[in-house]
């Protein structure tokens, strides 16, 4: 089940960080960061713990930990010195302080239906109801430099 937090939706199942239904470009580990936050909620994790969960068994340095907290915080529009999402704990680690629930995933096909006007209206008679229809695409991570495949919804 996805966990929402402001205009966030975070689908652990799909890997998958949306805003307002549209996808949100994020690295495999800035992911996994952003999971191990929002997993533990609120209580702080240390930055050895996190280490820990999102590079098990690899020797990772301070400056990495500290780059992928800013992409996670660049992606989410948060800001270090007030936090709306996740808060530094000085000397220790971070902590997720959103409010967040647990939610039930909302589908692409139902955002589409519900944003189709009114079948009484002019403007559906004079043009066809969408599909939703995908493309592939291809995401470089920017750490890694590593490509994978993703599939895109079509406006």
């Amino acid at each position: 089940m996805p966990v929402r937090f402001g205009d966030f939706s975070l689908d652990r199942d799909r890997r998958l960080l949306s805003r307002g239904g549209e996808p949100v470009p994020l690295a495999r580990k800035a992911f996994d960061f952003l999971e191990v936050l929002v997993s533990e909620r609120p209580r702080a994790l240390s930055k050895e713990q996190i280490r820990d969960r999102v590079w098990p068994r690899t020797v990772v340095s301070e400056s990495t930990v500290n780059g992928l907290l800013g992409e996670l915080r660049a992606a989410l529009g948060d800001d270090a010195r007030e936090p709306r999402y996740i808060r530094t704990v000085h000397g220790f680690g971070y902590a997720f302080v959103a409010e967040a629930s647990e939610g039930t995933p909302v589908s692409l096909a139902a955002v589409a239906l519900s944003a189709e006007p009114d079948a009484s209206s002019e403007v559906s008679r004079a043009r066809p109801k969408s599909r939703i229809l995908t493309r592939p695409s291809w995401v470089t991570d920017r750490f890694s430099g590593f490509k994978s495949r993703c599939t895109i919804p079509r406006e």
